[in-house]
């Protein structure tokens, strides 16, 4: 497991450097700061490590769509992962109430609107497209969140 986590801290590290270092100036120029910067980078990142969890469920047969779905609809308000999905675990960020900077733990309602978004066509490119723009998504402003770096663990 050890060995594992390894592997993806050091693949997740090597991903958010080559972006950094080979965006082209012009296209940072056009979106939020926030964007292009670690963070941003992070979340990317940690998107694509929980698309990767939601395929490998969903190759289970008979059941595996449905939890791949669930997964991904439930991910930041799952109870023993504290606000954050697996993707966001191994990049050290968080999920969290924007009043109260708590975690979304067990708040279903909040976690399913961030995902629903993504899983809606149209919506989940205005989700995106806001993001790149503004830095906050959609989803978001929707659910009163804000992803936060909760710790170092890359």
């Amino acid at each position: 497991m050890n060995q594992t986590i390894h592997i993806i801290n050091k693949l997740s590290n090597t991903i958010k450097k080559w972006l950094l270092k080979n965006i082209p100036v012009s296209i940072k120029e056009n979106f939020h700061n926030q964007t292009f910067s670690s963070e941003g980078i992070e979340r990317m990142i940690a998107l694509m490590l929980d698309s990767i969890s939601v395929f490998i469920l969903s190759l289970f047969p008979l059941w595996g769509c449905f939890f791949g779905i669930a997964y991904f609809l439930l991910k930041d308000a799952l109870p023993f992962l504290n606000g954050q999905s697996i993707g966001k675990y191994f990049m050290g960020l968080k999920v969290v109430n924007k009043e109260s900077l708590t975690p979304i733990t067990k708040d279903y309602k909040k976690s399913i609107i961030r995902g629903v978004v993504l899983l809606i066509p149209i919506l989940n490119i205005i989700d995106i497209y806001r993001y790149l723009t503004i830095g906050e998504r959609l989803a978001d402003k929707w659910a009163e969140t804000v992803v936060i770096k909760d710790r170092y663990f890359i």
